[in-house]
């Protein structure tokens, strides 16, 4: 059995299909996973413990990112974009992870202090299931 590796995200990078002017500084990201759903099978007769059966379908993946806020980018808000996520080569690989999927930037937000960094987050929903590949 492989151990795992623990590394840092320096390197990660996240691109937006043909948004090519799209490019944020990324600060940190969250993959939001897809889901199964639970759904309760408990009915009057049952005895002892609740009973309960997996749906069929996954909820969508979705990213969350916080980067740099450039006020000159323009968020491709609502365009369907081929997002590719590209994460850091681990210590002796050649390749990083990359997950992928047809998506949108379903919503962005600023934070605009004084006297220190402008920030902004946003969210990718992807329109359908994503494509991983592990580093090697």
């Amino acid at each position: 059995m492989a151990t795992a590796n623990v590394d840092v995200g320096t390197g990660t990078t996240l691109g937006a299909g043909t948004s090519t002017s799209f490019t944020p500084k990324i600060e940190s990201l969250r993959i939001n996973g897809e889901t199964i759903p639970i759904i309760d099978t408990t009915h009057m007769g049952t005895t002892g413990t609740q009973t309960a059966m997996t749906g069929d379908l996954k909820t969508r993946c979705s990213l969350d990112v916080n980067c740099q806020y450039n006020p000159s980018l323009t968020y491709p808000t609502g365009v369907t974009e081929v997002w590719t996520l590209t994460m850091p080569i681990p210590s002796g690989g050649t390749n990083g992870a990359t997950l992928y999927g047809s998506g949108t930037l379903s919503e962005h937000s600023a934070d605009i202090p004084l006297e220190n960094k402008m920030t902004s987050d946003f969210k990718v929903e992807f329109l359908g299931a994503v494509t991983r590949t592990a580093a090697s």
